[in-house]
C-alpha cells in the first residue's frame, strides 16, 4: 500500500468531491469494453469432466445487453474479461492520480495480509465513482482484487471453487445509500486518499 492510499471509512468516502474530469462514463463493462447497466458472472470451479480438466478460470456470463448465460470468451484472470474491463477503470483512475474519482476495495481477506479479520463483515467487493455515476461489484473471491499498485490479477485462492460477481452501474445519488449500507457490513477498506477531494 502506498502513501497515497489509506484504509478509510465508507461514510467519509462519499462526502468530498470535485467535478468529474472523465470523458467516458464510469460503468460496468462487458467483454467488448462496452458500458452495461449490470452483469452477472459465475466463475466455474476446477473439475475433471470427460477426461478434460477445467482450469478454474472459465466463467459463465450475462449482462443487460445479452440476458442469457454464455461461456465467457476469456479467462477470469485476463484483463479482456468483464471483471478485468470493469476493474481496469479503477486502476486507470488510480494511476492518473489527477482525476476526480473515488474508489474503495473491500475484502475480509486482504491481499498481502496473511490473515482473515473475523471482526469484520464476511463481504467482498469494489466500487468506483465520480460525481455523475459509477459501478459497484459485489463478489465472493478471497484476496481479490489486487491493490491498484499491483495491477490486475486473479488469485489462485479463487480457482478451486465456484465464485460469483455481480456488477451494477449506479448514479451518484444512489451511492449515498450504498455508503450507508456498506458501513453496516463493516468491511476493511482500501481506498484513495480523501485529501485530494478537500
Amino acid at each position: 500500500m502506498t502513501a497515497s492510499s489509506v484504509w478509510c471509512s465508507p461514510t467519509l468516502l462519499l462526502l468530498l468531491f470535485s467535478p468529474a474530469l472523465w470523458a467516458a462514463e464510469i460503468s460496468c463493462r462487458n467483454e467488448d469494453g462496452e458500458a452495461v447497466d449490470w452483469f452477472a458472472l459465475y466463475k466455474l470451479p476446477k473439475h475433471t469432466k470427460g477426461g478434460g480438466t477445467g482450469l478454474g478460470l472459465e466463467y459463465l456470463y450475462m449482462d443487460s445487453l445479452a440476458q442469457q448465460w454464455q461461456l465467457g470468451r476469456y479467462l477470469v484472470n485476463m484483463t479482456q474479461g468483464a471483471l478485468g474491463q470493469t476493474l481496469g477503470q479503477l486502476y486507470k483512475a488510480y494511476e492518473s492520480k489527477g482525476n476526480n474519482t473515488v474508489y474503495a476495495i473491500y475484502n475480509d481477506e486482504v491481499p498481502h495480509s496473511g490473515s482473515i479479520n473475523w471482526k469484520r463483515g464476511h463481504t467482498k467487493g469494489f466500487l468506483l465513482l465520480d460525481k455523475s455515476q459509477g459501478f459497484w461489484v459485489i463478489h465472493s473471491v478471497p484476496l481479490f482484487p489486487p491493490f491498484p499498485e499491483d495491477g490486475y490479477g486473479y488469485p489462485a485462492t479463487g480457482e478451486s471453487y465456484g465464485q460469483t460477481a455481480i456488477c451494477i452501474t449506479f448514479s451518484y445519488e444512489q451511492f449515498i445509500e450504498i455508503g450507508k449500507e456498506t458501513s453496516v457490513r463493516m468491511p476493511l477498506y482500501h481506498c484513495n486518499s480523501l485529501t485530494s477531494f478537500l
